[in-house]
């Protein structure tokens, strides 16, 4: 993948990084990369990379949910939960690519972030009964989901 200069090497690189693992050196290109556009096909570049942020944070909640109802293993779900937090912590670091503003950047960050507390708060409410020893509620509030990294 090279730098991308144009919208079409952008939504290209969009693409490309929409089912792949997390991964720096996609991130590093993409920093790298240069639009020089105006203001709407700025903000048709951001809206396609919300969309893509968004289709990688459903499939990652959607897989850790599915984990949840197949059966826990306590020892995986800390692992899980890692991921799920890799995952929003990628999400955070894709919205601070050099051809995004600072504040819709800024705005991007905290719109990702409150998905977080949320998704930790639902975990939270959920898990309080859900096992007598509270072992699951324990893990899930000691490893929290939203305690995200502080990326600018």
């Amino acid at each position: 993948m090279n730098c991308p200069t144009s919208y079409y090497e952008w939504i290209e690189c969009f693409e490309y990084i929409k089912d792949k693992p997390r991964n720096d050196l996609y991130l590093d290109i993409l920093k790298k990369g240069k639009l020089d556009a105006d203001q709407n096909l700025l903000m048709k570049l951001i809206k396609e990379l919300a969309n893509i942020i968004s289709y990688r944070l459903e499939n990652t909640i959607s897989a850790f949910t599915e984990y949840l109802q197949s059966g826990i293993d306590y020892n995986g779900l800390s692992l899980e939960i890692i991921t799920v937090r890799k995952e929003f912590n990628y999400a955070k670091k894709l919205v601070y690519l050099n051809v995004i503003p600072k504040d819709i950047s800024a705005n991007l960050a905290n719109t990702i972030q409150l998905k977080a507390n949320q998704l930790q708060e639902v975990l939270e409410q959920k898990t309080r009964n859900a096992d007598r020893s509270g072992i699951l509620n324990s893990l899930i509030k000691s490893n929290p989901i939203n305690k995200l990294e502080e990326i600018k």
